[in-house]
C-alpha cells in the first residue's frame, strides 16, 4: 500500500516534487527534483546543493536530503 495524504500537515509520508532555482554567471535556471517518501523534503527557502555541468548549466543533479522525520 502507498501512504495517502489526506490534507497538508497530516503527518503522512508521501513523495514530493520540488522546484528550485539556481544561478550560474548571473543567469537564472530552474530545476525540479523528485523526493521519495523516505527522504526529508526541504523547506521553502532552504538552501540545497545543486551540481551542474559547467559546459551546459541546464544539466544539473541534486542528492537526497536524509531520512524522513529528521
Amino acid at each position: 500500500t502507498k501512504p495517502v495524504r489526506r490534507y497538508p500537515g497530516d503527518g503522512a509520508l508521501h513523495p514530493s516534487i520540488i522546484t528550485f532555482s539556481y544561478h550560474v554567471n548571473d543567469i537564472p535556471y530552474v530545476g525540479k527534483l523528485y523526493v521519495p517518501h523516505t527522504s526529508r523534503t526541504p523547506q521553502v527557502g532552504e538552501t540545497i546543493p545543486v551540481f551542474y555541468d559547467p559546459a551546459n548549466p541546464k544539466k544539473y543533479a541534486c542528492y537526497a536530503f536524509g531520512p524522513a522525520g529528521t
